[in-house]
């Protein structure tokens, strides 16, 4: 790697330029690797030979900066160095579908190109090929950059000219505000003339938008739609913008300018070409069968089936040969979680922690965080590029974009945490070594700005000039933490800046804060956030209005009130999995298990590994099959579930497999084995509710078992105990008085199962019925000539 140190007296030095001269001739004849000039004095940036000036990183005498730069650039040398992972295969009917649209001579050429998908499909490397066969004489790669659901045409304008125009640290704030004093339509025009700027350059821009581009009803955010028209009329698109939603049919008609293309899964054929070709890269020689095995489970996904070669390879030959059956299992587990079944360094853990709280960085500030063990960092990041974990976009990395929401915290939160924060106040440290004229990346800022509201201090900006949506990110990954209170403060502080947030912003503000309200009984918080969305009248408001009600009433187990709620907000999106998913949990608690059913089947098709729905749906089938032990005991369906809530409760951490293979046997009539579930699920996680009513309520099972029986007591004591210390949820309270009635009755104590049903309002009216009959049935069974109770049960039976 060639480093130049720029200034006036070097540039008049002889020996300096003999140096480039060298460079120079090493550089074209391909024998240098990378190439780095700092300006460090007041030298004028086109005195410099014409062929170095895109090497100019920054202007800057800062040495802590240089060193970091310099060691950056030798980490990305060992990334450049290794092999490619891209492998192609198939494709021909889209590549032919967007050669046609893009050289189709009867309509105008498209100044836009939306490409749609999952994350992880192929859809940029789709797009690379197809446009460097149509465009040789561009820069395909171009300029990148992202937009999160919550940011609009302000953001973009930000990181736009960041990006083009390198501004220096003393500038930023200024920028900032100035971009937030115009309107949108101006920063819109603004954003136009630099896109001219980098396709005068014959370079394309890519904007990843994820969701945020598209509204629900598949029509452009209003920004978006005047910078389509913003834009000039060329013979060649100018920005290409990837994300997953497709605009609809409408939009595409109305909007003639644009070619919309959706890049769906491998068909199956080609699925099984990319497993041979991947695997061959990685030199495993694997028998046709297996080949077919592994297609059988994990197909279609390119990103994928890429990251699972690498990881046959690291497990070994010797693995593959001697247990295939074992490695298949194993493998079918990796094609719900990427991560669960790769042991990572502690310098890998550590960087996939720092991902998932950044998403983007660049080697620069990686390197800053790190300290000086270059080498093993370079090992690490090889790895995860390896497994496709993390990603290259320009001079940064980033997390792949298809495990953005995949909840790596859950998994390394314990042994990462103090990391993070000794990462964000290295950042924050390294943020203060900057000088005023020095230019800062927009990964930088973005990290730094981010760190520095976790951390309570001041990043690149001052709090005038921070935007709505850098707090609502940081409200949002607390929401993910389960940080409620943190949550509703940050949130607060996003809608103190409405004005830079977009609609889509301020709906999810108001959103996170009421849901984190209900969570922790913030009465005042909630009605803040709906009071605001219903000034918004926007569709997506209403529906989270109704959903934050019903989930409200079901948070306090008012189960009825809940359902009404539920089914209002599904008019709205009958397709909205959360909607779905809620409606189904309350049914179930209703014991109305054919609706719950219905519904949890429909969010089944949005989500097949999701463990609360996963739960949700096993339970209705259980209660369904209830009448028939032996068609519960083969149902293939029940079965599968059963497999894919494992694999989902080892993803979460959570309990739902042993809680539901508890009821699972329980319905069969087998409390012995049901116990055994019960008690695993509560070793697993003694802190959730729901285990231990369902222990207690097997338990019940064991009235000749008085040690066993009697101890039911215990789980009725540590259930209200946990419903007091979750600050005023009472959607247990019902299920636990139920319980408390069998007991009673099973005891012979039938005078106070009639109190706790007479005194139980948390029980719903048709469930107080079948109890009284319930209750009645067993009085009369016992033969008991107790007045009281004997008038009970005519007073219950002429009902």
């Amino acid at each position: 790697m060639f480093v130049l140190f720029a200034s006036i007296d070097s540039l008049e030095s002889p020996w300096v330029n003999t140096e480039i001269k060298l460079a120079q001739e090493s550089l074209y004849s391909g024998k240098l690797g990378g190439i780095i000039v700092f300006i460090i004095d007041e030298l004028n940036h086109a005195e410099l030979p014409s062929w170095l000036t895109q090497y100019v990183f920054i202007k800057s005498s800062n040495p802590i900066k240089i060193a970091n730069k310099i060691r950056a650039d030798l980490i990305s040398l060992d990334l450049a160095s290794q092999p490619s992972r891209t492998i192609w295969v198939g494709r021909a009917k889209e590549i032919a579908e967007i050669e046609e649209r893009l050289s189709d001579l009867t309509s105008d050429p498209p100044n836009l190109i939306y490409v749609s998908g999952a994350e992880g499909i192929g859809r940029r490397s789709l797009l690379h090929r197809v446009l460097g066969s149509i465009y040789p004489s561009y820069d395909i790669k171009g300029i990148e950059t992202s937009l999160t659901d919550s940011e609009g045409s302000l953001e973009l304008l930000f990181k736009l000219y960041v990006l083009l125009k390198s501004p220096v640290r003393s500038e930023l704030d200024k920028l900032l505000t100035d971009f937030q004093k115009m309107e949108i339509s101006e920063q819109v025009k603004q954003i136009a003339l630099l896109i001219a700027d980098i396709t005068s350059e014959k370079q394309f821009l890519w904007l990843n938008v994820d969701a945020g581009a598209i509204t629900e009803n598949g029509v452009f955010q209003p920004w978006l739609y005047q910078l389509i028209r913003e834009l000039p009329s060329k013979q060649y698109p100018q920005l290409i913008i990837v994300g997953r939603r497709m605009p609809s049919f409408e939009t595409q008609r109305k909007n003639k300018n644009v070619a919309c293309f959706k890049i769906e899964s491998l068909n199956p054929k080609d699925s099984e070409k990319l497993w041979i070709f991947a695997l061959q890269q990685n030199s495993i020689n694997a028998p046709k069968q297996f080949i077919l095995e592994l297609n059988k489970q994990i197909t279609g996904h390119p990103s994928t089936i890429l990251a699972t070669a690498e990881y046959i390879k690291q497990m070994g030959h010797a693995v593959l040969i001697a247990n295939n059956k074992s490695l298949l299992e194993q493998i079918r587990a990796l094609s719900y979680s990427l991560v669960d079944n790769i042991s990572f360094s502690e310098n890998e853990e550590e960087l996939l922690a720092l991902f998932e709280e950044f998403n983007i960085l660049p080697a620069t500030d990686i390197a800053a965080i790190f300290g000086n063990d270059d080498t093993e960092i370079s090992k690490a990041l090889i790895r995860l590029l390896d497994f496709g974990i993390l990603e290259p976009q320009g001079d940064f990395l980033q997390l792949a974009p298809y495990l953005i929401n995949a909840q790596l915290k859950q998994k390394f939160s314990k042994n990462t945490a103090t990391f993070i924060i000794q990462a964000r106040k290295k950042l924050l440290t390294f943020s203060e070594n900057y000088k005023v004229d020095d230019q800062v990346s927009i990964a930088t800022i973005e990290a730094t700005t981010l760190a520095a509201i976790k951390e309570g201090k001041q990043g690149f900006f001052s709090d005038r000039s921070l935007l709505g949506s850098h707090f609502l990110r940081v409200a949002r990954d607390c929401y993910d933490k389960k940080s409620y209170s943190e949550t509703i403060t940050f949130c607060h502080k996003a809608f103190d800046k409405q004005d830079t947030l977009t609609i889509n912003a301020k709906t999810e503000v108001l959103r996170l804060m009421g849901m984190s309200a209900i969570r922790i009984s913030k009465d005042n918080a909630l009605d803040f956030a709906i009071d605001n969305l219903e000034k918004l009248n926007l569709s997506a408001a209403k529906r989270h209005i109704y959903f934050m009600r019903g989930f409200n009433n079901r948070w306090h187990g008012k189960f009825s009130e809940a359902e009404k709620e539920f089914r209002e907000a599904l008019r709205y999106q009958e397709s909205d999995f959360h909607i779905l998913r809620e409606l189904a949990t309350t049914l179930v608690e209703m014991e109305n298990y054919s609706e719950a059913e219905k519904f949890a089947r429909s969010a089944f098709l949005h989500s097949r590994q999701n463990p609360y729905l996963l739960d949700i749906l096993l339970c209705s089938l259980i209660e369904r099959l209830r009448p028939n032990p032996f068609a519960l005991n083969n149902d293939v369906e029940i079965q599968d579930l059963f497999e894919r809530l494992e694999i989902a409760d080892k993803r979460e951490k959570k309990s739902f497999y042993s809680m539901r293979k508890a009821h699972f046997f329980s319905v069969l009539k087998n409390p012995s084995v049901a116990l055994e579930w019960a008690n695993k699920a509560v070793s697993e996680n003694p802190n959730l509710l729901s285990v231990h009513l369902t222990r207690a309520e097997i338990k019940m099972k064991f009235s000749k078992d008085s040690n066993t029986f009697q101890s039911v007591k215990e789980d009725f004591k540590k259930i209200q105990d946990m419903i007091d210390k979750n600050g005023g949820r009472k959607s247990f309270v019902s299920s636990l008085n139920k319980l408390k009635i069998y007991y009673d009755v099973a005891k012979g104590n039938y005078t106070a199962a009639i109190e706790t049903l007479e005194k139980s309002s948390s029980i719903l009216k048709h469930l107080k019925q079948k109890l009284s009959v319930f209750i009645a049935t067993e009085i009369a069974h016992s033969g008991s000539t107790d007045k009281h109770l004997v008038e009970w049960v005519k007073r219950n039976s002429s009902k």
